[in-house]
């Protein structure tokens, strides 16, 4: 049970630096539906930190403090400078780097087939809306994909 412990709290930690995430972009982006976009992804964060944080009340653990690591301040503080276009590519190789991270973990299929983009989920667009965001980033450009994938493109 300890493990599982240590694991819904590095999950919930996980979704949370998302929505914090999300939400520094979506307080950066001028444009209405980006910024629309931007909401619902750090809303869907949220509904999975929920999961996390009631796996984690069952197992008897409640108040888990929360404040946005390092990376996530970061990367919130050079979208709020240079627009949330500069961090998109960054964000694009995180989310594709995760996309299986719930795959093995039977108390989050459906976490994880949102992250894999095969549920389309709940809410005003699905819980990630299916949209592609062009991110040029120098001479590469990135692509995307917030259906719970990411793609990068050259």
């Amino acid at each position: 049970m300890t493990g599982n412990i240590e694991r819904y709290r590095d999950n919930l930690r996980d979704e949370l630096n998302g929505a914090a995430l999300y939400a520094a972009l979506a307080a950066a982006e001028a444009d209405p539906l980006r910024k629309d976009l931007f909401l619902q992804l750090s809303q869907a964060e949220e509904h999975h930190a929920r999961l996390w944080r009631e796996k984690l009340a069952a197992a008897g653990v409640h108040d888990e403090s929360f404040v946005p690591a390092l990376r996530t301040r970061l990367l919130a503080r050079l979208a709020r400078h240079f627009g949330p276009r500069f961090v998109l590519p960054t964000i694009a190789a995180a989310e594709f780097a995760d996309r299986n991270k719930y795959a093995a973990h039977s108390d989050a299929q459906e976490i994880s087939a949102e992250e894999r983009g095969r549920n389309p989920g709940r809410g005003r667009a699905g819980r990630h809306a299916r949209h592609t965001l062009d991110a040029p980033a120098s001479t590469t450009g990135a692509v995307l994909d917030v259906n719970g994938a990411s793609y990068l493109r050259t």
